[in-house]
């Protein structure tokens, strides 16, 4: 399931945008391999029963970030095509956000290619800023982080 969402999120994205990152398909074992390094979660449909979304969070982060131990990374919030713009990547992030304080993170990061103009407006909307940009030989990877609704532990 993880891996067909992911994949045809990925071929949309080559086919509507260009974006190259996801258009190799990932393969059954480099999912299974993050699905038990990182916690992965699947957004279920109510009406058909079925998976149409999935991401992963983790306090590891990944080769594009500096890690902080006040962060929760999520990565790899891949939708169904069919299922754009029906608030799914809206409540897949608010689950992330209510999870957040669960790893004593006080921010979510995400990484963006910035050629991604939906997915970079989409966390832009849901109050993520730049924190710094990598740069590659062919993409720019935009590391990107939010407060927004964590809440804060209280110091003892």
């Amino acid at each position: 399931m993880v891996c067909g969402i992911i994949n045809e999120c990925g071929e949309q994205m080559f086919m509507d945008d260009g974006l190259l990152h996801w258009a190799t398909p990932l393969t059954h074992d480099f999912i299974r391999k993050e699905c038990i390094e990182k916690h992965v979660f699947l957004a279920v449909s109510k009406q058909t029963g079925k998976a149409v979304a999935t991401f992963n969070l983790d306090n590891r982060g990944n080769a594009y970030f500096d890690i902080d131990a006040k962060a929760i990374y999520m990565q790899r919030l891949a939708v169904l095509p069919k299922c754009w713009n029906k608030g799914i990547g809206t409540r897949c992030y608010n689950f992330a956000v209510e999870r957040a304080s669960e790893y004593g993170a006080s921010c979510i990061r995400s990484s963006v290619f910035e050629a991604s103009g939906r997915a970079v407006s989409f966390l832009k909307r849901r109050g993520y800023h730049e924190l710094y940009r990598r740069h590659f030989r062919n993409f720019v990877v935009l590391c990107m982080e939010s407060e927004n609704g964590i809440s804060k532990k209280e110091e003892a």
